[in-house]
Formats: structure tokens, C-alpha cells, sequence
């Protein structure tokens, strides 16, 4: 069986190591959070609306400070080496974080250039791949069309590390299985990490490695996927925490 997360806290080949951190997002705040994410899998991170799963992404991407305690993205320090930290990170979300106004081409020639490794022609090629229109601004996008930007931009500077916050949710099922088979595509040279946040059992069945599970702002399960598969499955246990009190 897959070592579960509490067994990899040791683990010198974590993607992701928090450790005692105090995370403040506006008035939300999540306390004493300490998770390692284990280098080559994909985890996942459920619970239900305002458990934390936006804000412990958002503060693993560098977009919320820690009030104490530490990140490590791929041994580097969030807070004291934040430009080593983040070129090794590619954001999916929900929101496109890129300017409304931009398209695919502003979006490469603005920000690529934050990314010594960034390859424009790569860029370019995964975007006709993908049929994502360059000259359209993402404001005239669908959803699909802005997720599929993003993953571009990050495989285009070769994240090792991809943030997915609730990239899938409102995708059509075609679609979600392309998603699925290009990270399980990404994944199969064991150097690249997803870290995957949703509130749907399908995103994850076939592709996530282990759970993390958050309520109210705090880690409140940790498993994995073969366990889970011993108890009924992913959907079972989805159902389970929604029935927890």
C-alpha cells in the first residue's frame, strides 16, 4: 500500500512542505496547518464550501501570506526565496488569473517573461494543440478555453509543481477525460506534482494518489487512494464527509 501522508513528513522529496503555518485570507483564516505533498503524485484537497481549499492554494501559489510558520515549494522558502519558489509553480484556477483584457499572445509576451525557462514556441504549439484562439481576449473565452491557456502557460516554463483550485468544475465531461489523460501524460516521468482542489468524486477517480481533506479551515483527514478503494471508492468517501457532521 501507498505510504499515507502522515508517514511523509520526513519525506526529502516533498513538492510541498508546510509546517505550522497560520494562513489569512480577508477575515478566513486557517491555523497550525502542517502537510507535506509527496514529489510525483497527484493530491487532492476536498471539503465542503469555505473549509479552505481556495485559501491553502492561493497561499501555495504565493497570492496569501503566512502569518507564521512556513511553505517550501521543491525545498525553497515561499516567503525567503519567493522568485526560486514560484518558477517551479503552473496555476489552473477556477478565475483565470490573468487580466480579462489579455489575450493568449499579451498573456505570453507580459508574463512569460517572469520565467527564465518560459518557451514561447512551446507556448504557441500547445495552444494550437489545444485550440485555444491566441488573439481572443480571455474575457470572450469559455471556461475551457481559459483553463486550457493556463496549463499551456505552465507546461510552456515546465512547472513541476500544478496547482489545479476547481479548474474542472462546469467543464464538459469531454473534456474533463483530455484533462485527465494530458496530466497522466505529464506525470508518467515522476517529476511533476499536481495538487488538485474540488468538490466533484469524478475529477479525481482514475488519477489522484492521496486525499487531503479540510473542514473549517483546518486538515481534518489525510488518506489514500488505495485505502480508499478498500472502503468503497472515492464517491463513497466524498459521501461520507458531506454526511460528517
Amino acid at each position: 500500500m501507498a505510504a499515507s501522508l502522515q508517514e511523509l513528513q520526513k519525506d526529502t522529496k516533498a513538492a510541498v512542505s508546510i509546517d505550522g503555518a497560520s494562513i489569512i485570507n480577508n477575515t478566513f483564516h486557517m491555523k497550525d496547518i502542517s502537510l507535506n505533498i509527496r514529489k510525483g503524485f497527484v493530491t487532492a484537497v476536498i471539503g465542503k464550501n469555505s473549509s479552505g481549499k481556495t485559501t491553502l492554494m492561493e497561499a501555495i501559489a504565493g497570492i496569501h501570506g503566512i502569518a507564521k510558520g512556513q511553505i517550501r515549494i521543491g525545498g525553497y522558502d515561499l516567503i525567503k526565496e519567493p522568485e526560486k519558489a514560484k518558477e517551479t509553480i503552473g496555476f489552473i484556477f477556477h478565475k483565470c488569473p490573468f487580466g480579462e483584457q489579455l489575450s493568449a499572445i499579451d498573456c505570453m509576451k507580459m508574463y512569460g517573461r517572469f520565467y527564465k525557462d518560459f518557451n514561447k514556441e512551446k507556448f504557441l504549439g500547445l495552444c494550437k494543440e489545444m485550440k485555444v484562439d491566441t488573439d481572443k481576449i480571455i474575457r470572450k473565452m469559455s471556461k475551457g478555453q481559459a483553463v486550457k491557456l493556463q496549463l499551456a502557460f505552465s507546461l510552456a516554463h515546465d512547472a513541476g509543481l500544478l496547482l489545479f483550485d476547481d479548474a474542472m468544475e462546469g467543464l464538459d465531461p469531454v473534456f474533463r477525460i483530455e484533462v485527465k489523460r494530458r496530466l497522466s501524460d505529464i506525470m508518467a516521468d515522476g517529476e511533476h506534482t499536481v495538487v488538485m482542489s474540488t468538490k466533484l468524486p469524478e475529477d479525481l477517480e482514475g488519477i489522484a494518489d492521496y486525499i487531503v481533506t479540510l473542514r473549517n479551515g483546518r486538515v481534518d483527514c489525510e488518506t489514500d487512494i488505495e485505502k480508499l478503494m478498500e472502503e468503497g471508492g472515492i464517491r463513497e468517501y466524498f459521501k461520507r464527509m458531506e454526511e460528517k457532521a
